[in-house]
């Protein structure tokens, strides 16, 4: 099947979002809590569907029940609505007796996107079901450990559709780009319908991902201190930051140093955990000088990137820079030298 035919099929099968009104959310809280159980589990659903952040306390309630459905509708409801009211009540549910509530609150937490939620999904790659183990690799590649990727993976070739499938929704919760190709290969492959079916709808979220434009804005820096460095010294610098766009987003923040005749000298750069819209971060880099590094004064720059491309090696989608012209000085020998004053 070729990708214009796998687009056009996620077109059909995307639902129009309609936004519920007040009456509507309340009127589904009302069945949540009060209606018989299969009642209950659609309520469950359609509360994640609206968005609604009232639904949440409900949603934390419901995800106590002792309705296995109940709660794993629960939890993926909460992901959908990304509250953080909610991490602590889906860090616990890490924990359910039901394999399938422990894998979709891993795969909630990966949504909503708090950093607290890190170890306790490492700890969850321990779990004897492989569900529960791929949506767990699977938000921390969207919580910015994209090392886990491969683990993801793990499940895209397994005999076991339901494993398949929670591979299908994994890649979608990542917004890794390499998702895109295994998808696309379960979309146009796979034997089982609903592999077929949750593939495609994870492309879709990665489209959707892909076409939201990423805005944020480095909202300060502490630059390095302006004094003589040696060759063992770490040549730290903290930004700050704020996601200004409407969608969560991992970013990249990396840090460069420009010796006296031009070069530029790469510190290590940093992925973040996804923030949250309107939400601020902070990043401390440090640039350790080689031996090669000539001694001098150095200017400094700092960059907020919206992605990196693992096939090149470079950070992409420059979204905001600073500068700073006199930074430091690197001394090129043991002894002393005289640090001329700040330019700029």
């Amino acid at each position: 099947m070729s990708l214009k035919l796998i687009l056009a099929a996620m077109v059909v099968i995307a639902a129009v979002a309609i936004p519920a009104t007040a009456d509507e959310v309340d009127d589904l809280i009302l069945d949540l809590k009060y209606g018989q159980p299969d009642v209950q589990k659609n309520a469950a659903k359609a509360l994640g569907e609206t968005g609604d952040p009232r639904a949440v306390e409900p949603l934390i309630v419901a995800l106590k029940d002792s309705n296995r459905d109940l709660r794993i509708h629960s939890a993926y409801a909460l992901g959908e609505i990304g509250d953080l009211r909610a991490v602590d009540p889906l860090i616990a549910a890490l924990n359910d007796d039901h394999s399938s509530v422990r894998g979709y609150a891993a795969h909630a937490l990966g949504q909503i996107g708090d950093p607290k939620a890190v170890d306790p999904l490492i700890a969850a790659l321990n779990d004897r079901q492989p569900n529960v183990r791929i949506h767990s690799a699977g938000s921390l590649v969207r919580l910015g450990k994209p090392e886990y990727f491969d683990q993801v993976m793990e499940g895209v070739t397994n005999q076991n559709s339901g494993i398949r499938e929670a591979a299908a929704e994994a890649l979608g919760n990542t917004r890794d780009p390499r998702s895109i190709e295994p998808l696309n290969y379960l979309v146009a492959n796979d034997r089982n319908s609903g592999v077929r079916q949750a593939a495609a709808k994870a492309l879709q979220k990665l489209m959707v991902f892909a076409s939201t434009p990423v805005d944020g804005q480095i909202t300060s820096v502490v630059w390095p201190e302006l004094r003589n460095y040696n060759y063992d010294e770490a040549v730290a610098v903290t930004v700050n930051f704020r996601n200004t766009g409407s969608q969560p987003h991992s970013f990249w923040v990396g840090y460069s140093v420009q010796d006296a005749n031009g070069k530029w000298w790469d510190a290590l750069h940093q992925q973040t955990a996804s923030i949250q819209p309107g939400q601020s971060w902070s990043v401390q880099l440090e640039w350790n000088p080689p031996n090669i590094a000539p001694g001098g004064g150095y200017a400094s720059a700092v960059t907020l990137w919206s992605g990196y491309n693992s096939d090149t090696g470079f950070l992409v989608g420059e979204i905001d820079r600073k500068t700073k012209a006199s930074a430091f000085w690197l001394l090129s020998s043991s002894d002393a030298s005289t640090l001329p004053p700040e330019t700029g």
